[in-house]
């Protein structure tokens, strides 16, 4: 399924400003037409992203690696996904990273070409992961909906397709990454208000569930 996946990414032409690059190896090579090197997603980051936006569960991303990285291929990267679904996620992970530039953060990026001169001389962003799930509800209309034995993933179906590759259309457009950016992480810091270290929080249910709602009153 990872090369299916690299498959579908590389089918998106070269020119098109929602294209994203997978990196399926450590040190693999692209084109000099690369757009950017936020642009350049691995199979991590992907996974993460995936766990954080639409399993709802960001905590689980901070603090078991080693579970997340069970739930392949059964629950995640599964053939029965549609690959604009992992685009969408590419384009989430894109955004953060443009917003957490703009902001004057660093975003942990590894793999990506650029990491160090990105991330030198700056915090780096330690919840990033509830910004990706924040960043999901406020751009999907039913980010809940998503329960895979109803097809809500499926690549058989055309509305798969067009709800996430709305995420990567609007997305792809940096002024739209840094303003839905600067939404999400406003949610993210009041959800974090008087709750104690950012750390011990981003590793718990409840502070994924205060947050959720955060989101939905904003």
């Amino acid at each position: 399924e990872i090369r299916s996946l690299q498959q579908a990414f590389e089918a998106v032409s070269h020119d098109r400003p929602d294209k994203l690059w997978f990196q399926r190896r450590r040190g693999e090579r692209f084109p000099n037409r690369v757009h950017h090197p936020f642009q350049i997603l691995t199979p991590r980051q992907l996974m993460e992203a995936y766990v954080s936006a639409i399993e709802g569960m960001p905590h689980s991303v901070h603090t078991n690696a080693s579970r997340i990285i069970r739930k392949v291929p059964e629950t995640v990267f599964s053939q029965e996904h549609h690959p604009s679904v992992y685009r969408a996620m590419g384009w989430l992970v894109a955004a953060g990273r443009h917003w957490a530039m703009a902001s004057e953060y660093g975003w942990a990026v590894e793999g990506t070409p650029g990491t160090l001169s990105m991330n030198r001389g700056k915090n780096l962003y330690i919840p990033r992961h509830h910004f990706i799930f924040a960043l999901w509800y406020i751009l999907d209309p039913e980010p809940d909906n998503l329960d895979p034995m109803q097809g809500h993933l499926s690549r058989k179906l055309d509305k798969v397709e067009k709800r996430f590759e709305k995420i990567c259309q609007i997305l792809c457009d940096e002024k739209n990454a840094v303003a839905f950016g600067q939404k999400a992480a406003a949610a993210v810091d009041k959800a974090l208000e008087g709750g104690g270290p950012v750390g011990s929080q981003v590793r718990k249910r409840s502070f994924t569930d205060r947050l959720r709602s955060t989101v939905k009153t904003m």
